[in-house]
């Protein structure tokens, strides 16, 4: 037997023995590896079983067992390499297919060749030399086969290598002693095709692989290359709680880890080798980011499922030692959490100073509107007592006295219930509530004042419709607007309290045809500020009142909203929700005169 089948043989074992030895290392990365030294080991057996044939027809037989394992290696080399680079997007359903597509084909010629003579337009037997061989004369596709062959086998290598450019120093030897070992078999090839053959027709090319694999195979076991490289890498990556995102000087996405997919609902698996630009283009901040290719930290924000998120992005411009631009390295933080307890922060410290501004307000009150009129009384009281008052001017006074004793009863009154709700933080109590029944309670209250003015009182609320609020606040809503109405309207005006139905929601209205407000005084009102001005009839009032009926209709789930024309009349109304269970259908309105 010849010697080179013998040495043939012993490399297929060995081969065999070293891929099994680098599955066993349960890397999955490694299992490409591995099925590349197999496919190695076929090319190996099949030529030596080749060296060892005497007849053309063996020959051939074995040859066809060669190019199994040899269609197989660039492409097993190229996924190995991809993986180990850490390039798995590429290894797509239809990317693999692309990748195995050329073996497939290329053995399928190779096998059929007798009927086409693509591949060898001539196959002879020479025995002529030491052992008997195939003399072969190269057709097209055996041209197409090598040009194909060694490209995929390069773009593996490449791959590989812009990898290792990356590595720590300490690492740096081991691998370029790996790039040449995958570099050997090139140089051996070429110089055969050239027909630089110091061997004859005997192609040293498979010893050229199998000392490269041996030597790439060995490394992997012995040596702590790639369990430190791309693994610890990955780990680290991928236990971040920040997303991160790594773009090429094309922007195109290279490296996407998990925490991203979470933080941004556009990443996805399929973002991998495409331009993340056309994806950002709503994304304000961000694209701003990507082109300007300069570190620096900028926020954007977006809607998502209904729900605002805040993101915090830091990039980091990845260049070579000269200086040329390789890529940009994102970092992103999801910060809606702490933008919405920096938003909680501003609006509690409105709130306070809102509380500030309500202290203030009803120290105010207390020390003016409250304080005047007590003290006027009590000196009054005081000056009757010593005489200076007779008892006949007593009672000349005495309705103004009961006036101003109402008034600020009626202020105390407010008082202490819009505090009691505003400072005890006590909650809105929302029940079924009677409408008609309310509205005429409170005219009922305003029914003397209404009187005193000749004003005309309406109640146009249909009789039997039950709203959902809180009882005590829209009592004391309806009692200011009315009370406001019928301050300020002239003898003969009209204050008139109606409510329409508007599918789940019904709008109270309380309309009057008295002074109206003036545009500056609306213009404040509408802002929610208060404003303090007198009666038609010069009655006092404080602008508390107001501020209570807006607070009160927001906590149940409404607003104010005021129309006014000077010396025409003004228009209060708020929406509450409407009990539709309690009737089918509404009464008509009963219109009750006071």
């Amino acid at each position: 037997m010849y010697p080179l089948t013998v040495v043939l043989f012993f490399a297929s074992v060995v081969l065999m023995i070293l891929a099994f030895a680098v599955l066993k290392q349960k890397k999955s990365k490694l299992v490409w590896l591995s099925l590349t030294i197999v496919a190695m080991a076929i090319w190996s057996l099949g030529y030596g079983f080749e060296l060892a044939s005497n007849t053309h027809e063996q020959m051939l037989f074995w040859k066809k067992i060669e190019y199994l394992g040899i269609n197989l290696i660039p492409a097993f080399w190229l996924i190995f390499c991809i993986e180990f680079s850490g390039k798995e997007f590429f290894l797509s359903k239809r990317w693999l297919g692309l990748i195995f597509f050329f073996p497939v084909i290329s053995y399928l010629i190779i096998a059929t060749n007798e009927y086409h003579l693509l591949y060898y337009e001539t196959v002879a037997l020479d025995s002529s030399g030491i052992v008997p061989l195939l003399r072969t004369t190269p057709g097209v596709w055996y041209y197409i086969h090598v040009f194909i062959f060694y490209i995929m086998f390069a773009l593996g290598t490449f791959t590989l290598i812009f990898r290792l450019k990356y590595l720590n120093p300490l690492f740096r030897p081991h691998a370029y002693t790996l790039l040449v070992a995958a570099c050997l078999p090139w140089l051996i090839n070429i110089t055969y095709i050239a027909d630089i053959r110091p061997f004859g027709q005997i192609d040293i090319t498979p010893f050229a692989f199998i000392l490269s694999l041996l030597i790439v195979g060995g490394s992997f076991i012995n040596n702590s290359l790639f369990n430190v490289l791309p693994i610890a890498t990955s780990k680290v990556i991928d236990s971040m709680s920040n997303g991160l995102m790594v773009l090429d000087n094309q922007n195109k996405v290279i490296e996407i880890n998990p925490s991203l997919l979470k933080i941004l609902p556009f990443c996805t698996k399929d973002l991998f080798g495409k331009d993340v630009l056309y994806h950002v283009l709503h994304y304000e901040g961000l694209h701003s980011t990507i082109l300007e290719r300069k570190a620096a930290k900028n926020g954007f924000q977006f809607k998502h499922e209904g729900k605002t998120k805040y993101i915090l992005v830091e990039s980091v411009p990845m260049t070579e030692k000269n200086g040329v631009y390789i890529g940009l390295l994102l970092l992103f933080e999801d910060i809606t959490k702490e933008k919405k307890q920096q938003e909680l922060l501003f609006k509690q410290a409105e709130e306070l100073v809102r509380l500030n501004q309500l202290k203030d307000k009803l120290f105010s009150v207390i020390s003016h509107d409250l304080k005047g009129p007590i003290q006027g009384i009590k000196e009054i009281l005081h000056m009757t007592l010593r005489g200076v008052i007779s008892k006949r001017e007593f009672f000349d006074i005495l309705p103004d006295m009961t006036k101003d004793i109402k008034e600020a009863s009626n202020l105390l009154d407010q008082l202490l219930k819009w505090s009691g709700k505003q400072l005890k933080g006590e909650g809105v109590v929302k029940e079924k509530m009677d409408l008609f029944y309310s509205v005429s309670k409170q005219m009922k209250f305003f029914e003397n004042a209404a009187k005193e003015k000749n004003i005309h009182f309406i109640n146009e609320v249909p009789d039997g419709i039950m709203v959902i609020a809180d009882i005590d606040m829209i009592e004391l809503v309806l009692r200011n607007l009315i009370g406001n109405a019928i301050k300020f309207c002239s003898t003969g005006d009209t204050v008139r309290i109606n409510a329409n139905i508007r599918a789940d929601k019904i709008k109270i209205s309380v309309t009057d045809t008295g002074q109206g407000i003036k545009e500056e005084h609306l213009e404040k009102l509408l802002s929610g500020e208060s404003i303090s001005t007198k009666g038609s009839q010069k009655e006092i009032g404080n602008g508390l009142g107001l501020i209570m009926a807006r607070d009160f209709i927001h906590k149940n789930g409404s607003r104010l909203e005021i129309k006014s024309i000077p010396k025409e009349g003004s228009i209060f109304s708020f929406e509450l929700p409407w009990d539709q269970e309690t009737i089918d259908e509404p009464k008509e309105s009963a219109v009750v005169n006071l």
